[in-house]
């Protein structure tokens, strides 16, 4: 019974030797560069890395030819370290998500090293907003990025925990001060600030409205009585052509007879 956990114990051990998996992704912003080193012990003779299920690079040690293969969009754009097996990858873009996996070759033989990475884009800069409605004031905060978290700062908000944002968020507050929504994903983190002063309240807007739709009308209103009035005296004036000329035509006849 001890030979037979010996053994398994031996076993476990290997098997934990040879296989190398990261269960954390990581995470990474667009343009920018990452490094996976498998930290795997023995001196590379054979290396492959794949990208899910297509190869990414190669390297063949063991054949004639001693090159490096890079498939696909890791074309001028990724390294190899022939020591260690590292792989580094520039410019990134979100296509370059997904698993990644090691096969090595050492003269200990194969083992294998697996990463999951996620490329993602750095948080938009969120809006922030506010409306009066009587004694209540209202903050609004909108994120272009719907995969963030968020969190509000204040006079009375201190302490507050991150929470999902799914776009917009908003919350109600006691105090007049300088707020702020904080958003984040997991490469960048932004803030955007907004005084209370600067709230406008929904009576105000409503009054706006009002004043401006009432200087639309009375603008369309002037429009047309000068069209109305500039016709009418147009109208008259031709009118008055007609009595002239009869005028005319009298006083030629009374000349003709004398």
């Amino acid at each position: 019974m001890a030979d037979t956990s010996l053994a398994l114990t031996i076993f476990l051990f290997c098997l934990s030797g040879s296989m190398n998996v990261k269960a954390v992704t990581l995470y990474f912003r667009t343009g920018g560069t990452f490094t996976l080193d498998p930290g795997l012990p023995g001196i590379p003779r054979n290396i492959l890395w794949t990208h899910g299920s297509d190869k990414a690079v190669e390297w063949r040690g063991q054949a004639e030819k001693l090159e490096t293969y890079t498939y696909r969009e890791f074309k001028d754009k990724s390294t190899l370290n022939l020591t260690t097996g590292a792989l580094t990858v520039r410019d990134l873009v979100k296509d370059l998500s997904g698993t990644y996996k090691l096969e090595l070759t050492t003269e200990r033989g194969l083992s294998e090293f697996t990463q999951t990475v996620e490329v993602l884009d750095p948080v938009p800069k969120p809006e922030v907003s506010c409306v009066q409605e009587g004694n209540t004031t209202r903050l609004f905060c909108f994120a272009k990025d719907h995969q963030v978290q968020f969190r509000w700062s204040g006079p009375d908000l201190d302490g507050m925990s991150w929470g999902p944002m799914n776009g917009s968020a908003d919350i109600i507050i006691g105090k007049q001060g300088s707020y702020s929504c904080e958003v984040k994903n997991p490469v960048s983190e932004k803030k955007q600030s907004f005084h209370t002063k600067d709230c406008g309240s929904t009576e105000d807007w409503t009054t706006i409205i009002a004043v401006i739709v009432a200087m639309v009308l009375i603008f369309i209103l002037t429009v047309i009585a000068c069209f109305i009035k500039k016709h009418c005296t147009r109208k008259g004036s031709d009118g008055n052509k007609p009595g002239v000329a009869k005028r005319e035509d009298r006083d030629n006849s009374r000349r003709t007879l004398t």
